[in-house]
C-alpha cells in the first residue's frame, strides 16, 4: 500500500490494481483543481479502476465511469454521470441542487 499527498489537494492510496482518491476541494485554486483531475482522468484512462470520494459533483462526474449516490451510508442511486446530470430527482433530493 502507498499512500501519497498531492500538495494536500488529494490523498490518494494505490493498492494493487485500484487507486482511491479523497480530494480535499475547499479552499483550492482552481488551477490545482483541474490538474488533480486531470491526473485522475489520465488514471482512469489508462486502465486503474479509481473510487473517488468527493462531493464536488462537477469533479466527480468528468472523473467517473459509474456513480453512485449514497444517503445515510446506503446507495441510492447508480447511474452512468450523463443519466445523473439529467436526474433533477436525485439532484434535489439528494445533491441539493
Amino acid at each position: 500500500m502507498k499512500i501519497v499527498n498531492l500538495a494536500h489537494a488529494a490523498v490518494v492510496i494505490v493498492l494493487v490494481g485500484i487507486v482511491i482518491v479523497r480530494v480535499f476541494v475547499q479552499g483550492l485554486a482552481p488551477l490545482l483543481l483541474e490538474s488533480v483531475g486531470n491526473v485522475m482522468i489520465r488514471l482512469r484512462n489508462s486502465g486503474k479502476t479509481i473510487l473517488l470520494v468527493e462531493q464536488n459533483l462537477p469533479i466527480a462526474l468528468n472523473v467517473a465511469g459509474v456513480t453512485h449516490v449514497l444517503n445515510r451510508g446506503r446507495i441510492v442511486y447508480s447511474s452512468i454521470p450523463q443519466k445523473l446530470r439529467e436526474n433533477g430527482e436525485i439532484k434535489t433530493c439528494y445533491l441539493d441542487l
